[in-house]
């Protein structure tokens, strides 16, 4: 064995003994034949098979307390809002904040799993979150704001008001559309708030998502409704050419680029223009020179100085002029350019005196005061003509600025408008500019539902029956239970359900109260479910997110003790994103 090389070590070996060295892991030396040794490798297996099943275990309880578990609620009856209609002994799965599945149990025992919420909801029904898409709730108090389109009711929220907004969530409701009070006319933007996390809703809420106006609110007469209704047709015929003038605008800067790159010379604006002068003389008011290497002329030298109470002229001073000289300079002065008359000078048997003041040609300095010939000018105009001028950018204006928007349909409208006379009267406004709107209120909508319903418009009802509560009791006899089964019945969509402007801290509370009365009013269940979940997330334009039980949305589901518009039904839990929000047995 001799001359042999360790594989290890690379340094020979003259024994026959191998180095007893194998490998070398960290600062741990295994040794070769050494029992010992082998009861410490199989010591640290099992010592890091349990350091990684502890690593394990700690990143499922982190996804979990993340809401990034799996959340499985089996063997309720599940409302799912959608084309799959109610499935009965259901199974929902929640994994990532997302809905993964919805879909019939199959009643398999599911063994405990690490991360595994299943909670057993057999006998009771579960429903995606419900959508208050019509309230007031949250909003400071103080009464009506000035109707003015630039408002906004983020600016209003009142996000410490947590009891308020954790009464709705006990009640299923996870997301609210709060709007400006009533105050007449277009009263600003709506804000739509879901209640994720009470302590930090201004995470959770959405600015802008629809222009709310007023129409006839009040004891008015019909004079006074027509007027508020003119005077909202004027503020959009102004949005309106407001909105020409912007794109007549944007198509002369267009062109006014286009020539600048072909290479068109540039007329300045009398704006541009004073502009320019100030900068040039503001440039020119600086230090004045004082000649070569900074040494200014001696008053000796200089031909014009006044430095004995006159002006000197000439090469030489005044006083060094001869008197000839000096009567031959002031001849030269009045000498005329075209026939070298000199003042005093008899031209044929006339003597013609000279007023140097009445000649044309020095008497004035400014070319603007020099006459030009015809040709002149005609060449000048041509040449303003052919002149560039970058184009005048309208005012800008906030209100038709947001109006704006409403007329483009980038923004949808929500006229709240009761008597069925301003309801057809919004309808013509409405398809006069060919608006995104809504009906809101509409307290007289079983009078006109077929109106409504040809229109294609959709309407969200408030309340069903009049109150002490409500705000506006002016047209409480135009209230009716079958109004809602009306619309459903002229195929009006969507038909929405709320719980109606009120003041206070109260709004969720009726949501379900008042579809319930609908139901009783005609309307069917199925129908009134999906007024106050997925067609009130539609309105609000978030039914690509929540709304309805389908795979891929928003896990917001709420799960109840028995049907939710059933009076002696609760709410037992609420998932907001996947995260459970609130639990009735220990409270929220």
């Amino acid at each position: 064995m001799s001359g042999t090389v360790c594989r290890y070590t690379q340094s020979p070996i003259h024994s026959v003994d191998r180095p007893p060295f194998i490998r070398r892991w960290g600062k741990l030396t295994f040794y070769r034949n050494s029992s010992l040794n082998r009861r410490d490798a199989l010591t640290m297996r099992v010592i890091s098979r349990v350091i990684l099943a502890g690593m394990l275990l700690a990143s499922t309880a982190s996804v979990w307390a993340q809401g990034g578990g799996i959340t499985a609620i089996r063997g309720a009856t599940v409302l799912t809002s959608s084309d799959a209609g109610t499935i009965e002994n259901g199974v929902v799965i929640i994994r990532a904040g997302k809905i993964a599945d919805v879909r019939e149990s199959s009643g398999q025992a599911v063994p405990p799993m690490p991360g595994l919420n299943l909670i057993d909801a057999k006998g009771k029904y579960v429903t995606a979150g419900l959508i208050d898409a019509w309230s007031t709730l949250g909003l400071n108090p103080g009464g009506p704001i000035a109707p003015v389109a630039t408002s906004r009711a983020t600016d209003a929220l009142n996000i410490y008001d947590k009891d308020a907004f954790a009464d709705a969530l006990r009640m299923g409701v996870t997301g609210i559309c709060v709007t400006p009070p009533a105050a007449g006319g277009f009263s600003g933007t709506a804000a739509f708030v879901r209640l994720k996390d009470l302590n930090d809703l201004n995470a959770s809420v959405t600015d802008d998502v629809c222009l709310v106006a007023q129409v006839g609110l009040g004891v008015k007469g019909p004079v006074s409704r027509l007027a508020e209704l003119k005077a909202l047709r004027d503020l959009l015929e102004t949005a309106a050419a407001y909105r020409d003038a912007l794109d007549e605008y944007d198509e002369k800067l267009e062109d006014y680029k286009k020539a600048l790159k072909d290479g068109k010379t540039v007329k300045l604006t009398k704006e541009e223009d004073k502009e320019k002068e100030k900068k040039a003389a503001k440039k020119g008011k600086g230090r004045r020179g004082r000649g070569r290497r900074g040494r200014g002329r001696h008053p000796e030298h200089d031909h014009d100085h006044d430095h004995h109470g006159h002006t000197c002229v000439g090469i030489r001073c005044c006083d060094e002029i001869t008197e000839d000289e000096f009567i031959e300079w002031l001849q030269s002065l009045g000498e005329k350019k075209d026939d070298g008359h000199v003042p005093g000078e008899e031209i044929g048997n006339e003597h013609v005196e000279y007023d140097p003041w009445e000649d044309p040609d020095w008497a004035s300095d400014d070319p603007k005061e020099k006459k030009d010939d015809g040709k002149d000018k005609k060449d000048g105009d041509k040449k303003d003509d052919d002149e560039l001028k970058k184009p005048d950018k309208p005012a800008y204006d906030p209100v038709s600025e947001v109006l704006m928007r409403a007329i483009k349909r980038e923004i949808p409208i929500r006229f709240e408008v009761h008597r069925p006379g301003d309801v057809l009267h919004v309808l013509q406004l409405i398809d006069t500019y060919y608006l995104d709107a809504t009906v809101v209120g509409a307290s007289g909508l079983a009078h006109v539902a077929e109106d409504v319903a040809d229109a294609k418009v959709g309407v969200i009802v408030g309340q069903v029956i009049g109150s002490a509560g409500g705000n506006d009791r002016s047209h409480s006899r135009d209230l009716s239970l079958t109004s809602a089964a009306a619309a459903h019945h002229a195929e009006v969509a969507p038909l929405v359900l709320s719980s109606g402007r009120r003041g206070g801290g109260v709004g969720g509370q009726y949501l379900t109260q008042n579809a319930a009365l609908a139901v009783s009013g005609g309307l069917s269940e199925d129908a009134a479910m999906r007024a106050i979940t997925i067609d009130a997330a539609r309105s609000c334009k978030m039914a690509e997110e929540i709304g309805s039980l389908e795979k891929g949305k928003k896990a917001d589901v709420v799960l109840w003790s028995g049907h939710p518009l059933a009076p002696d039904s609760v709410v037992e839990k609420v998932f907001v994103d996947g995260v459970e929000v609130y639990s009735r047995e220990g409270g929220q």
